[in-house]
């Protein structure tokens, strides 16, 4: 089925959209997959079945590595996964190609060449590939848990148009939405997306003053009830480096380690996106560079998104992107360069 047919515009999709709209959220993933598996089978017959099989291969896969993560076991688990994914990939997108090489070789030095085995290639068999990866690698990295129920899995791999159309999206980044979307939260659902997806860090370092700077790096956690990742505390710990420091209280701390602090708190849940609100406004030149420093390593490091607001020319020079606004108007989008480049933008806009 082609999103141009007829068919597809003005029987398939309109059903499917009526549909979605009914009361009932928990019903709406089956319906999305019940409608990606009949896409997918007018579009590719036979190799539904591959499909299918690839997906309850995966989905189990992820179960047991979730389970034997950082362990020999879950370390071969993993390599299992991969292989067969990829071992699938290869033979029907360049079987045909490697024999087709090998003839020639095989012609040109005299000898008898293969008989072509003429395998179709199943459409969206890359997308389908690599998702299956994502899936399992960011399972055993532990940046998401593997889904319980099958279907939300299967969702993953196989939703329409994207096993089609595109693009690769990490699993890590929508592993959350497979189980809830955002539009149909209610309070409690959105205040764990918002514990869970993104992190803050303010101006003020908003530390409980009875707490020490490891207790307040855990404090989100032990108010969701969830048990941290120690192994990940330790490392956040000594990245920010406050290892030497975590039993002290805030007022025992200075003013960039008390920043720090507050840096490690929004990067313990790995959020998705960390929104920084003039993260070095209360700090000296030296402890400003060292909270801007952990920021940077976030993204470059952690994989993070950090949007920060900022008037400090130095702070804007370490981003990727610089959007200026002026009145509540974007008036420049780009590269942001040096701090000193920064500081003539600023003069030309003012």
């Amino acid at each position: 089925m082609l999103f141009t047919e007829p068919t597809f515009l003005f029987v398939f999709l309109p059903i499917l959209l009526a549909l979605y709209q009914l009361p009932g959220a928990r019903y709406r993933n089956w319906l999305l997959l019940a409608a990606s598996v009949i896409f997918y089978t007018r579009g590719a017959g036979s190799f539904t079945w591959l499909v299918l099989a690839l997906i309850a291969f995966n989905y189990a896969a992820a179960r047991l590595i979730d389970r034997h993560r950082a362990t020999v076991l879950g370390r071969r688990l993993l390599a299992s996964a991969i292989a067969i994914d990829l071992l699938v990939l290869a033979v029907f997108k360049y079987a045909d190609f490697a024999v087709g090489n090998l003839n020639v070789a095989l012609t040109l030095a005299g000898a008898q060449p293969f008989a072509l085995p003429g395998i179709l290639l199943p459409i969206g068999i890359s997308f389908f590939t690599f998702h299956a990866i994502s899936y399992v690698v960011d399972v055993y990295r532990r940046d998401a848990a593997a889904q319980k129920r099958p279907v939300e899995a299967a969702l993953y791999l196989l939703v329409f148009p994207q096993l089609v159309a595109g693009p690769i999206v990490r699993y890590r980044q929508i592993a959350e939405q497979l189980s809830v979307r955002v539009t149909s939260m209610g309070d409690s659902e959105l205040t764990r997306l918002r514990r869970r997806q993104i992190g803050f860090v303010f101006q003020f370092f908003n530390l409980l003053p009875m707490l020490t700077a490891e207790e307040n790096v855990l404090l989100p956690l032990q108010i969701a009830g969830e048990k941290p990742d120690g192994t990940w505390v330790e490392q956040l710990l000594r990245t920010v480096g406050l290892d030497d420091r975590r039993t002290h209280r805030p007022a025992e701390l200075s003013g960039g380690q008390q920043q720090r602090v507050a840096v490690a708190r929004a990067l313990l849940p790995k959020p998705a996106v960390v929104f920084a609100d003039e993260p070095t406004g209360n700090l000296d030149s030296k402890a400003g560079a060292d909270v801007l420093r952990l920021l940077r390593q976030a993204v470059d490091e952690f994989g993070q998104t950090v949007i920060m607001v900022t008037h400090d020319p130095a702070a804007a020079s370490h981003a990727d992107r610089l959007i200026t606004l002026r009145d509540g108007r974007i008036v420049h989008d780009a590269a942001p360069g040096s701090a000193g480049e920064v500081i003539e933008l600023m003069k030309t806009i003012d």
